[in-house]
């Protein structure tokens, strides 16, 4: 199967798709191709697929060996933070062994700063186990620095989609190596990279302020950053930038050996001093590379949180904006917008698990509709912090889920466009929800008196994937083009269209003139397309202590059952 395309934008009569590390551009009037960017990643990627498929992949015969520096190599501290959060460490080659075959002669009485062999052996002694793991990652050459050592070429993924108002500029969002591009765009779906701008973190959400020169990029570690639209790189300088929240302590600088020629004698250590002395200069000229290739710019930290941030809106209340925020630990919380983002002005608490998914109703500004891990939508009155009420969403699940209904629930996407329905005068809003892995669009509806509704629900061949909305000529919402992924079907469909005349959704057939395009893709595995695009249910929260604890209860009700 081909991936599919997993993120819409429109623009005027142009529609941007992004699909892996492409983004491709479509007329909207008659479907028609019009152009592709790729990012510079998908031929690496292409080719590590090919050599790993190749016969020639065993260790040191491959072009990416155990050895070869493939990944980013920041400082260290960044470099280890940036991979505990973003997947397991590159494995690491054993540089020789850590015992020679025959021990020196004057091993005994210079090898102070180690224990004897049998004290290794008995556990004994004054050292802890961190310590004990620190020597041994010394007499391998050094602490290890992760990020030095060759890992394989991530798949490159466009994770969002931005244009400005007038569509002059469209902003584009690559999760596997953080970084944020602008473009420009002729109006005609060709476009000319303007700039990229690697952030400190991986972005996982973005927007485009409304006067259209910030762009406001929130990441996995909880904070947001504003960076001008055009702002062009600067020249590397020596002064610190603003972006760096913590602090320079002695643990972020570089790793020195502590030992020289004239404090060590025994021929063990002298080797391991030098295997130390040789791993420090790596690591130092690694980073000194990188600090000369990194580009500076314009970024200022704005918002913080302790948890990961998950989703981001704006919201106004007379001339006031403010900036809404999500995180994993179930907050949501109301801050100032720039320049006083500092400022919290309350939070939305009461979700169980973590929220995904804001959306703002058109025709209610005051109320903000959450989603998340929860099997229920909630409403607020986001300025008093107050909830409204609740809408449970598995009985309409249960309708689009063959088979048995899913106890879980995890909300992909909700939006929100103002309709005037048949024979009303008074405009109304109306939700579209989206789950994941769920083949079905859930509609709800709301207007200046009822908070919410149900109002239909559209069973889609595939899961859907993203919505976008396109407006008409007078400005209001006409249709939606939904993503679908078709799985492995033997006719995949990939969108849908669904109108909205008269506030009636409904299901149309919107086919792309995409053969040439899809033909010239990659195949792909199910589970590849799982990993990359299904992944808000992986912000569930494990409750490995509950389970184990209710376990034990379980079996002490049968243990006293039986009389043991």
């Amino acid at each position: 199967m081909k991936l599919p395309y997993s993120f819409l934008q429109p623009s005027g009569n142009v529609l941007f798709a992004a699909r892996g590390g492409k983004i491709h551009s479509f007329n909207l009037e008659d479907n028609t191709y019009l152009a592709t960017w790729q990012h510079p990643d998908v031929e690496k990627s292409a080719g590590a697929g090919a050599s790993k498929s190749g016969p020639d992949t065993k260790e040191g015969n491959g072009p990416a060996s155990a050895l070869e520096v493939t990944g980013d190599t920041s400082t260290l501290k960044d470099t280890a933070e940036a991979e505990v959060q973003d997947g397991p460490p590159a494995k690491r080659q054993r540089l020789q062994e850590e015992q020679d075959a025959q021990p020196d002669k004057d091993e005994g009485a210079m090898d102070v700063d180690e224990p004897s062999a049998e004290d290794q052996k008995k556990g004994s002694g004054f050292k802890n186990r961190k310590q004990k793991q620190k020597e041994r990652q010394y007499r391998q050459g050094g602490p290890n620095v992760r990020g030095t050592y060759g890992r394989t070429v991530e798949q490159p993924l466009i994770s969002h989609l931005l244009v400005t108002s007038s569509g002059s500029h469209l902003v584009a969002v690559s999760g596997h190596d953080k970084t944020i591009w602008t473009f420009e765009h002729d109006g005609r779906g060709a476009l000319t990279l303007f700039s990229q701008r690697p952030m400190p973190k991986r972005p996982c959400t973005a927007l485009i302020s409304p006067d259209d020169k910030l762009i406001l990029s929130a990441d996995k570690f909880g904070d947001v950053y504003t960076l001008p639209l055009l702002g062009v790189p600067s020249a590397a300088s020596e002064e610190p930038q603003p972006a760096s929240s913590k602090p320079v302590t002695e643990s972020s600088k570089e790793w020195k050996p502590q030992g020289t020629n004239l404090t060590v004698h025994s021929r063990r250590n002298l080797e391991a001093l030098q295997q130390q002395q040789s791993h420090a200069a790596k690591a130092h000229a690694l980073n000194e590379a990188h600090q000369a290739e990194k580009v500076k710019f314009e970024h200022n930290l704005i918002i913080g949180h302790v948890s990961l941030l998950t989703a981001m809106i704006l919201a106004q209340k007379g001339e006031r904006r403010y900036i809404v925020t999500a995180d994993r630990d179930e907050h949501i919380r109301l801050s100032r917008y720039v320049p006083q983002a500092h400022v919290i002005e309350g939070y939305c608490l009461g979700h169980t698990h973590f929220v995904s998914a804001l959306t703002i109703l058109p025709t209610r500004p005051d109320v903000l509709i959450s989603g998340g891990g929860d099997v229920e939508l909630y409403a607020w009155d986001w300025e008093a912090s107050k909830l409204l009420a609740k809408f449970d969403l598995l009985p309409y699940v249960a309708q689009a889920v063959a088979g048995e209904a899913p106890t879980k629930l995890a909300v992909l996407q909700l939006t929100s466009v103002l309709v005037t329905l048949a024979g009303e005068n008074t405009p109304s809003s109306l939700i579209f929800v989206t789950c994941e892995g769920v083949p079905a669009i859930i509609i709800f509806q709301t207007d200046a008196e009822s908070i919410v509704k149900h109002h239909s629900l559209i069973p889609t061949s595939g899961n859907p994937l993203h919505i976008a909305h396109i407006s008409g000529r007078d400005g209001v919402p006409a249709r939606a083009i939904v993503a679908l992924d078709p799985g492995e079907a033997t006719e995949p469909v990939e969108t849908l269209s669904l109108s909205l005349a008269g506030g009636a959704v409904t299901a149309e057939s919107f086919k792309l003139q995409d053969d040439e395009v899809t033909a010239a893709e990659a195949e792909v595995s199910q589970a590849e397309v799982r990993k990359l695009l299904y992944s808000v249910e992986d912000l569930r929260k494990h409750d490995f202590d509950g389970d184990e604890a209710a376990e034990e209860g379980k079996n002490g009700q049968e243990d006293k059952g039986t009389g043991a």
